[in-house]
């Protein structure tokens, strides 16, 4: 009796952790995703996270955009095919305003 409990227990906490994680990634409201490289103005959902992702470019103006060689990409999740690259010669400072 004492075990039914337990499992009964262990599944109702389990449950409800589920649940909060999945309502935690769905309300981005006061949170920004960036997809660093993402060429200007662009954004998208993804839809497995269902998070909204937008483009860096607001947030800085040095560095390069560049794509992720396929070799070594994430081709499902969009958020990994682009990036953004700072070469050592460009003179700015590298890093998010």
């Amino acid at each position: 009796m004492e075990s039914r409990q337990g499992i009964l227990l262990v599944l109702i906490f389990a449950s409800l952790s589920i649940r909060n994680l999945v309502q935690a990634q769905q309300d981005q409201q006061g949170f920004i995703s960036l997809d660093c490289g993402l060429p200007t103005k662009q954004s998208y959902t993804e839809p497995k996270s269902n998070l909204k992702f937008s483009s860096d470019w607001e947030f800085i103006k040095s560095g390069k955009s560049g794509s992720v060689d396929p070799t070594y990409g994430l081709s499902e999740y969009k958020q990994y095919n682009v990036l953004r690259y700072f070469p050592v010669d460009d003179g700015l400072r590298n890093c998010y305003i």
